[in-house]
């Protein structure tokens, strides 16, 4: 004889409620057991809402995941459209959007970590997220011969997150999906940066693709601040696109956003350790502090601090893949790989093929404030045997700082670009960088070290080189550019069909819906 655990049956009217606010047209059951949800479902939507009292006539999808198999018998296959067997923590990214998830004395089986990746996933496919949990302590060992109804975990309202309200001895969260209402992007950086040029792109792109994207607001605006903190208060459905993860920390302690409202991108490795010390409440790190833990990365392992932080989260993009390697290293799943983009109608494409003379080689960064990460020194080395040939000349003005002047704003980087021949990347780590993109688009090819993304955007020989972070192995393939300018020509050509093909807004714009709306 089968036989399963139940729950205790003050959930009933709750669930009944929910389902006659939400009326979903699709509704997942997490940990669905003996099938209340699915009975509850056909009864008031279907039957008593809709009056369709025959299956063929059910138009609401119901959907169920168990674990274990023991548990479904024919009425589970009669009220559920689909009932997925396995662990949902693997199940759930496979499944596609709901408008109300139910997790109903779910997540005290897992272990905390495994939890909130579970709610995780639950906000990002589904508009409502309704879990219960015992709002005490209860021992629970295996029930049935299942041992998946052993209790592991106590969770408290504020993990939870949402609004949360005792039901008999139960704690009944309501949450919102990360989908839900209208993205509000805020822009950093001073004016004439590129962050807040790309913002804007994302915006247009967004609204071009049907989704609901409001101007976006300057956070060193205090009236656009004081809109932003409203807009949280008065719409608790408002979620927030916030450029950086120390920013998103910042945003969340200073204006009061909630943290499950906002997203971020890692545009650092050294963000990571800036977002942990200001998720902790410390100060920021130092640069001393950010060279050592970037001397650490390579041996970098799991951090529960980290875990927890990003959990809290709507959704994180990353940058490069090295990034998103370094996040599973640290023990977080679920980030969106979000590359960078060019604006191709902005930096136009220049044939190399005619001109003569030196080689003119440029670089754009800033020396002040991450010196070591971005090869500074290496940078000056290079420049200074540049500087003794006849056959090359360095151009400084896209550098801010000691090396250059006061570097150039984003408008102004077309026009560098087009002037110089070849464009250097010296840095140790990057979350992009993107200067060798808008190069590319000018038909500029780069030599660059094996940092963030640049192995996968220069393919070695064809759209640049890449070379190890010594000023020899620079020069060798500076030397081969100065001596074949149709080499040159041909690498410029080649850099500006890449952008084309892979990294403008339009290739990649997808990833930011699907980091956005949650969907993997």
């Amino acid at each position: 004889m089968r036989e399963m655990a139940t729950s205790d049956p003050s959930l009933l009217q709750k669930i009944v409620d929910i389902l006659w606010k939400r009326l979903p047209g699709r509704v997942l059951d997490v940990g669905c057991g003996f099938g209340k949800v699915g009975f509850l479902t056909r009864e008031y939507l279907d039957v008593y809402l809709h009056r369709n009292y025959h299956k063929g006539e059910w138009t609401t999808i119901v959907d169920g995941v168990e674990v274990w198999p023991d548990f479904i018998t024919d009425v589970h296959r009669h009220l559920y459209d689909s009932v997925h067997i396995g662990d949902a923590t693997k199940v759930m990214p496979g499944l596609g959007r709901y408008d109300v998830i139910f997790i109903l004395d779910v997540i005290e089986h897992l272990s905390k970590e495994d939890g909130r990746r579970l709610l995780d996933l639950a906000r990002k496919h589904g508009r409502h997220v309704v879990v219960s949990t015992p709002a005490s302590h209860i021992d629970q060992g295996a029930i049935l011969g299942n041992p998946h109804e052993c209790h592991v975990s106590d969770w408290t309202a504020e993990e939870l997150g949402g609004t949360v309200e005792v039901v008999g001895p139960l704690l009944v969260a309501e949450i919102d999906g990360v989908s839900s209402g209208a993205v509000h992007l805020i822009t950093e950086g001073h004016p004439g940066w590129a962050l807040r040029h790309l913002t804007m792109d994302i915006a247009d792109f967004l609204r071009r693709n049907g989704r609901n994207v409001a101007p976006p607001y300057d956070w060193a605006n205090g009236d656009d601040i004081a809109k932003v903190k409203a807009l949280s208060q008065e719409d608790p459905s408002s979620r927030f696109y916030v450029s950086t993860a120390p920013a998103a920390e910042i945003i969340h302690r200073s204006w009061g956003i909630p943290r499950e409202h906002m997203y971020f991108l890692l545009h650092s490795v050294d963000d990571i350790l800036e977002f942990r010390k200001r998720f902790l409440g410390e100060e920021p790190p130092t640069l001393v502090e950010r060279a050592e833990f970037l001397a650490s990365v390579g041996s970098i392992e799991r951090d529960d601090v980290l875990i927890d932080a990003f959990s809290r989260y709507a959704a994180v993009g990353y940058l490069s893949l090295e990034q998103g390697d370094l996040l599973r290293r640290i023990g977080v799943d679920g980030a969106f790989h979000v590359p960078q983009y060019v604006d191709v109608d902005r930096f136009k494409f220049a044939d190399r093929e005619s001109r003569s003379g030196p080689l003119v080689v440029g670089a754009a960064l800033t020396t002040v404030s991450h010196p070591v990460r971005k090869g500074v020194t290496l940078l000056s080395e290079i420049v200074g045997m540049i500087r003794k040939r006849d056959d090359m000349v360095f151009d400084p003005r896209a550098i801010r700082g000691p090396m250059g002047a006061r570097g150039l704003p984003y408008d102004a980087m077309p026009g560098y670009l087009d002037g110089i021949d070849v464009m250097l990347c010296t840095a140790s780590s990057e979350g992009g960088p993107l200067p060798p993109l808008q190069a590319a688009a000018c038909g500029v090819p780069t030599v660059s070290t094996r940092c963030g993304h640049m192995p996968e955007f220069v393919a070695c020989g064809h759209t640049g080189f890449l070379v190890e972070p010594d000023a020899d192995s620079f020069m060798e393939r500076l030397d081969t550019l100065a001596s074949d300018r149709g080499l040159l020509a041909r690498m410029g050509r080649n850099a500006r069909s890449n952008i084309d093909g892979s990294w403008t807004i339009d290739a990649n714009g997808h990833r930011w819906i699907d980091m956005l709306e949650g969907l993997r």
